[in-house]
């Protein structure tokens, strides 16, 4: 009898789990169900999830996996145009393990129900445009192993609580949203993290200083584009197997370990680019040997680059931009020399194949450039720009071979510009070497940049005629020669270089006419002529230029109005050569000079001389006519004149600045300008004022002559 029993008990035990697993199964296809009806969309037509139907059961359907018993376990639909929402039916999957639903196009909110998925270990819902908060409950998902939910548009603060609970996470990615608040203190407790992404999102605040304490198996930090503050926690130096480190784009500061080279040997990628960090470039660096790129431009780094540069053997990206660092002609530039221990040949840097990008540029760096960075045969961006470099430019640079941006402007250079870098043809994008002292003629091999897109060599010395091979550059959409002592005729061979947007040709010695040419490359959005020699008619030919949006023909003898037509929906165009020629003019009432004087020559001109004594030696430059009814003992007048002269030349220099986008608009000028005199009504009284006004009037007037 008992033993009837027992098989009964037995036998109704299966039923019931039977009963139940068929249940279950039942209840699995209900919620995918649901799942499908909320998330195809407008989809739904064009075949999405077509075998998501009833003539089978849903293990057999696209993207669903079962276990042994029948139970649904993942549910995987990376990349299927899906275009709803994500029901909370999907909650109902209890035995649910993993749910990729990336590359989508799903919105809405993330439903609170997938909390209750307690097997769930992989839940990925990156690239969709999923908004609102993070559930605070899907921290009761404590089998997480993975858990990605970038590139969405998610807001509010991270829950506090998740690296309390979701302890054994491996992956973390909440990246490229809109999270804000605080770097929780509690991811210090994800002691199984190996990957930490949190870039490009508002968060604020410290790293946590236990952050690193205890996680031996983190490989990856990106916390790049946040507006993380501080300094790095003596923590993060212990991540023996750290591999990449981003930090860019934040605003933290002081000094990074002397050790870091011992304390984090593992380091492949080093990015603190864009940041308050001071103090000199640890030598510790030269100790990581896997270390493929290094990036620390745009901080406050002083004194000289590590010498032994040379140990970093996989060395890819170097970045050293807009720091404070030093060298000179011999002291400084040994890190250079180094890195040709890089290669198989150690004396010879030419052999450093991996290096493709060098970036130099606005340190302190002078002297002269060491010709064997003419041997990186294989980079392809060198940017030196804003430095003290002087000498030559070194011809063996027409050896990159694999160059398509070099960038060599404000510097010192001098010397003509090598024919052998005009006969790159990888030079693509842009070649800049403007603001030097470079001389001589525009040598005729620049035809041979048949793929530049842009071509800068204003505020230099170079003379003589545009050589006619520069209409081979078909692609050029950019060419700025502004600031020389060219001559000649403007070339009718222009009109050749048909995808020709932006033309400055502003302070050189060109006469003659202006050529009907001009008329024809009908993608012309500015064209510069101010400051020449150029007689004769506006050519009614530049009506022809409906995208024009920018024109400046000042300070020529030309005659007849611009063409009307140009302006297309109004006289937008002309106002930019009316600001730039009111800018001058005030430079030239009140420092008494002239753009065309015999001191303005190289790269020196009555905007950057009267720049570089604006504010403080603002006195200096003065016109002396303007101290004629000053008493030499009257400090408080010298001392408002001062400050009216800081005023209206701090506007003349607004008002032409080089590059034509950065100029006041003219109705701001005019404001500032009335301002300007009515701050000097109260400072002054008496003849002064009046004087004030009547230079103000005969401002306007110059312009209406213009």
């Amino acid at each position: 009898m008992a033993m009837a029993r027992a098989s009964f008990l037995l036998l109704l035990s299966i039923f019931l789990h039977f009963m139940a697993v068929r249940g279950a199964d039942g209840e699995d296809a209900a919620a995918l169900l649901a799942f499908k009806a909320a998330a195809v969309g407008n989809g739904g037509g064009n075949g999405v999830l077509a075998s998501w139907n009833g003539s089978a059961g849903p293990c057999s359907w696209e993207g669903v996996a079962c276990g042994r018993h029948g139970r649904v376990v993942a549910l995987s639909l990376p990349g299927h145009d899906l275009s709803g929402t994500l029901s909370p039916a999907v909650g109902n999957l209890t035995s649910l393990r993993k749910l990729n639903l990336s590359l989508n196009w799903l919105h809405g909110a993330i439903p609170a129900s997938l909390g209750r998925l307690r097997r769930l270990r992989t839940l990925v819902l990156s690239f969709n445009t999923f908004s609102g908060e993070v559930p605070g409950n899907l921290t009761s998902c404590t089998s997480l192993e993975k858990l990605v939910l970038g590139s969405n548009k998610l807001t509010g603060n991270i829950p506090a609580e998740l690296g309390n609970t979701l302890t054994r996470l491996q992956v973390l990615g909440l990246d490229n949203n809109s999270f804000v608040g605080h770097w929780p203190a509690s991811l210090a407790n994800l002691t199984s993290l190996g990957l930490l992404n949190l870039r490009m999102n508002s968060l604020e605040g410290t790293i946590p200083p236990e952050f690193g304490s205890n996680m031996p198996r983190l490989l990856s930090i990106d916390i790049c584009s946040n507006n993380l503050s501080g300094a790095l926690p003596s923590s993060l130096y212990n991540l023996s197997s750290l591999k990449v480190f981003d930090a860019g784009n934040n605003y933290l500061n002081g000094t990074i370990a002397a050790d870091i080279g011992e304390k984090l040997p593992s380091l492949q990628y080093f990015g603190v680019f864009n940041n308050r960090f001071s103090g000199e470039i640890p030598s510790s660096f030269t100790n990581l040997t896997n270390l493929t790129s290094l990036q620390l431009s745009e901080n406050g780094f002083s004194g000289f680059v590590p010498r032994d540069l040379g140990r970093l053997n996989a060395l890819q990206n170097l970045q050293l931009a807009v720091n404070m660092l030093e060298a000179g002609d011999m002291k400084g530039w040994e890190f250079v020399d180094s890195l040709a221990n890089c290669s198989v040949i150690p004396e010879s840097i030419g052999k450093l194949e991996n290096l493709t990008t060098l970036y130099l540029n606005y340190n302190s760096l002078s002297g002269h450039v060491p010709s064997s960075v003419g041997n990186l045969t294989n980079l392809m961006k060198l940017f030196m720009q804003g430095n003290n470099l002087e000498g030559p430019i070194p011809a063996n640079l027409g050896k990159l071979e694999s160059l398509n941006v070099l960038d060599l402007s404000r510097n010192h250079f001098n010397g003509s510009i090598p024919k052998e870098i005009l006969e790159l043809p990888s030079i693509s994008q842009y070649l800049n070497l403007s603001y030097n002292s470079l001389s001589g003629p525009l040598p005729s091999e620049v035809g041979s940049l048949t793929s530049l897109n842009e071509l800068v060599l204003s505020g230099n010395q170079l003379s003589g005629q545009i050589p006619s091979s520069i209409k081979n550059c078909i692609v050029l959409t950019v060419l700025l020669l502004d600031s020389n002592s060219f001559q000649g005729t403007i070339p009718v061979f222009l009109e050749d270089i048909k995808g020709l947007r932006v033309l400055n040709l502003t302070m050189n010695k060109f006469s003659g006419v202006i050529p009907d040419a001009l008329g024809s490359i009908h993608n012309l959005q500015e064209l510069y002529l101010a400051y020449n020699n150029l007689s004769g008619p506006i050519p009614a030919v530049l009506q022809n230029l409906t995208s024009l949006s920018m024109l400046d023909l000042s300070f020529n003898d030309l005659q007849g109005e611009v063409p009307k037509e140009e302006y297309g929906e109004g006289s937008a165009v002309s106002t930019l050569g009316d600001v730039y020629s009111l800018g001058i003019l005030l430079l030239e009432m009140f420092t008494g000079m002239s753009p065309t004087d015999d001191m303005f020559r190289d790269s020196l001109d009555l905007h950057s001389f009267s720049e570089a004594a604006h504010p403080d030696r603002i006195l200096e430059i003065a016109d002396p006519t303007l101290w004629v009814h000053v008493d030499a003992e009257d400090s408080i007048t010298r001392s408002r004149m001062q400050e009216c002269l800081i005023s209206v030349i701090g506007l003349g220099l607004s008002c032409s600045k080089h590059q034509p986008r950065e100029r006041m608009p003219i109705q701001d000028a005019a404001l500032k300008m009335h301002a300007i005199r009515d701050d000097a009504y109260q400072m002054f009284s008496g003849s002064l004022s009046v004087d004030m006004e009547e230079e103000t009037k005969q401002i306007s007037s110059d312009l209406k002559q213009q």
